[in-house]
């Protein structure tokens, strides 16, 4: 069976089904428009309205660095919640939509101005992880010092390298500690599975793979609930 949806309307109602030669099962929905534009409306305001809170929090009321960002991030989620309500609403209102006072890059510039307000200092067991945690923080805007109330802690906890059916596999993983000062702000643990045909590559791809997802994985850490 193949579905596809092109956009998701609340409140239409199906009302007739029919099948084609081919097999491929139709249907015909309606919706009534000025009951649906009136529900888009409320929810966009409804978002408007958090976002505009959320932005707010973020930009006065938040304690650290930490609370801003998260703030911004479920700002940003809104935001794209909002967009696609409008999106909706222009369906239904003759392309006539709500202006919003925010866009998504405007969300993104204050994610980003916040990411610069967060002096880091990275400490690892492992010089290469150190290294790798300290540009993933540069392409995140963030900057990393020597000494700061905030730190970043890496640790990788590796399985030995196995072999099966001629694949070699690295399997383990990657923890992200932050802290401030002795307080423990955020901890978050990923897994790592990777293989290679050679067993002197399976190494490399997997530091290649954590190099790739080490600013999400430091974003997502930085922008989690926290006091």
């Amino acid at each position: 069976m193949s579905t596809e949806t092109r956009q998701v309307l609340q409140g239409a109602q199906v009302v007739e089904y029919w099948e084609n030669e081919q097999g491929q099962v139709h249907a015909l929905a309606v919706l009534a428009k000025q009951p649906a534009s009136n529900r888009f409306r409320q929810a966009i305001l409804a978002a408007d309205g958090e976002i505009k809170d959320l932005i707010q929090y973020a930009s006065v009321t938040a304690n650290n660095p930490l609370s801003a960002l998260s703030a911004l991030k479920r700002a940003r989620s809104a935001q794209i919640r909002r967009d696609q309500l409008n999106q909706s609403l222009m369906i239904v209102a003759d392309g006539r939509g709500i202006k919003s006072q925010y866009d998504q890059a405007a969300v993104d510039t204050l994610i980003r101005n916040a990411l610069g307000t967060l002096p880091v200092t990275v400490q690892a067991d492992d010089p290469s992880v150190k290294a790798e945690l300290q540009r993933a923080l540069t392409k995140l805007g963030v900057k990393t010092v020597a000494e700061s109330e905030y730190v970043l802690r890496g640790f990788t906890d590796m399985a030995p390298v196995t072999e099966q059916q001629g694949w070699f596999w690295l399997r383990g993983s990657y923890e992200l500690m932050l802290q401030r000062n002795e307080t423990v702000m955020a901890k978050q643990r990923w897994p790592v599975k990777v293989s290679a045909a050679d067993a002197g590559m399976v190494q490399q791809r997997a530091r290649d793979e954590l190099n790739q997802k080490l600013p999400g994985y430091l974003f997502e850490l930085l922008s989690s609930e926290t006091d």
